[in-house]
């Protein structure tokens, strides 16, 4: 009896070890596969928060809030770049799609981390306990790094885009270059637009439910929506998938749609502003975030409505004695007050 006892034991746990070995090796297959599994590439993450703060330094020209330095900018780039650039292994376990703002990471094998709740969780509550200026500010940048993702269709729908078997492990929106001139005419105006009295989670909500009205509205002149390339899953929580389009968004494209054949060609115009109106609602919403954390910050001045004034012409001032004193208190610096036009320069 006790052998056999200890023959079962022994099976059990060689079992185990096996299960536990399985899900180490699946879990590590679908994380090398899944390498490159963030949004926007980093040089595009860079552009939009540089146009973001711009953008941003307009609109609070002549209201009681401060604009960022540049180098207060480039602390928020830094670190919105830096998740971008992680490293493969730690993309591959920490994924970066949209859940709804559901934070329970929706595990993989128990290890992977297929939605970034988690993560843009976490980045708020660092914020919400940063101390000073220095990490305030990376802590914001990393705010900023997942709003201007649930802008990018593929990961807030969302569909998994990492096709290794194609040789292609990323949606080719998320490259789509930025028409910086484009975005600035949609822009124009928008200080002057009331926004919603919102916290990050409630950004980050906004702009997600923004990209998926668009996903879901029809492409001008064609019978279809952009679901022709995103599909929206049939349930929540799920991932949806590459439309009849595929992953072909700026690229030539042809596919079914009803009783005709629908055709979209390289550079297509329809692209171009599809893409100009996401970007713009990227800049949009980092500028916002900016606001944010200005009024929301215990350290930060405040102001009584959280509500972006009419533009005023932005000071003539390089910026380029800025110095790391301009990461101290922020109603003592001078240069705090400014922030260069060309500040992505």
């Amino acid at each position: 009896m006790i052998w056999a006892m200890k023959g079962k034991l022994t099976s059990n746990v060689g079992y185990a070890a096996g299960t536990a070995v399985a899900r180490l090796l699946l879990a590590l297959l679908a994380a090398g596969s899944a390498g490159v599994c963030s949004a926007y590439e980093d040089d595009v993450h860079q552009q939009l928060t540089f146009l973001a703060a711009k953008h941003f330094t307009r609109c609070v020209a002549d209201s009681e809030e401060q604009a960022l330095s540049p180098l207060q900018v480039r602390y928020v780039v830094r670190a919105n770049v830096g998740i971008a650039q992680g490293g493969v292994f730690k993309r591959g376990f920490r994924w970066s799609y949209y859940d709804g703002g559901d934070s329970d990471g929706r595990a993989l094998f128990g290890l992977i981390e297929t939605r970034f709740g988690e993560q843009f969780e976490r980045a708020v509550r660092g914020f919400e306990a940063a101390s000073t200026d220095g990490d305030m500010l990376t802590r914001l940048g990393r705010i900023v790094h997942f709003v201007q993702e649930v802008t990018s269709p593929a990961h807030v729908v969302p569909v998994y885009t990492s096709r290794w078997w194609r040789f292609n492990v990323g949606d080719r929106f998320d490259g789509y270059r930025v028409d910086e001139d484009r975005v600035e005419e949609l822009l124009e105006g928008a200080c002057t637009d009331p926004l919603r009295d919102l916290d990050f989670a409630g950004l980050l909500v906004e702009s997600a439910e923004r990209t998926l009205g668009a996903v879901d509205s029809n492409i001008p002149g064609l019978p279809v929506t952009w679901q022709a390339f995103w599909q929206l899953p049939q349930r929540s929580g799920e991932f949806g998938e590459y439309g009849p389009a595929g992953n072909r968004f700026g690229q030539r494209a042809e596919f079914d749609c009803g009783d005709q054949r629908c055709v979209l060609l390289r550079r297509d115009p329809l692209y171009e502003e599809f893409a100009a109106a996401q970007h713009a609602l990227a800049v949009r919403a980092t500028a916002h975030a900016m606001l944010i954390a200005r009024i929301s910050h215990d350290q930060l001045p405040r102001i009584d409505s959280p509500m972006m004034v009419a533009p005023a012409p932005v000071p003539e001032n390089s910026g380029s004695d800025v110095g790391p004193e301009a990461l101290g208190d922020a109603d003592s610096s001078e240069a705090n007050q400014l922030a260069v036009p060309n500040a992505g320069g």
